[in-house]
């Protein structure tokens, strides 16, 4: 039998073009925070990126699958396969982006999911609400309040 390597026939059709790492924790991620980046129009300034307080093993796991650097990748619009991804922290401060990982002050109504509020340079603000559900798919609930 001949052993594959990435990228190979299931990774490219039946799973997300994506730097290696955890589908649900690293595309899926980066995706939940490109879509946040869009409730602004302008260059992002500041970030909270908050879970819900009953998901603390999240928050406390964050980084193990390097879903801390897929959000912020997603923030600053890398796509999945982009490789800046293992740099978004340092990109982010080079970027003079301020962020914050937290959890809400109460339940969101939403199990698993994560808040992120924006500011932009100009003091435009943004809000979405949403979750990576696995295999680089995300699930989306609100944005800015609808």
């Amino acid at each position: 039998m001949d052993k594959r390597f990435y990228p190979d026939f299931f990774n490219d059709v039946f799973g997300p073009i994506m730097q290696p790492g955890s589908s649900g924790s690293f595309a899926g991620t980066s995706r939940v925070g490109r879509v946040a980046r869009r409730t602004i129009k302008s260059p992002l300034r500041q970030v909270t990126i908050a879970f819900n307080p009953g998901d603390r093993r999240h928050l406390r796991n964050l980084g193990n699958m390097m879903d801390d650097r897929g959000y912020l990748g997603g923030l600053q619009d890398f796509a999945t396969d982009d490789v800046r991804l293992f740099d978004a922290h340092r990109l982010a401060r080079k970027q003079q982006i301020s962020y914050e990982f937290t959890a809400l002050p109460e339940e969101n109504g939403y199990p698993g999911s994560v808040q992120f509020d924006l500011v932009s340079v100009g003091g435009e603000t943004g809000q979405l609400i949403g979750q990576s559900i696995g295999g680089g798919m995300i699930m989306i609930y609100e944005i800015n309040g609808f």
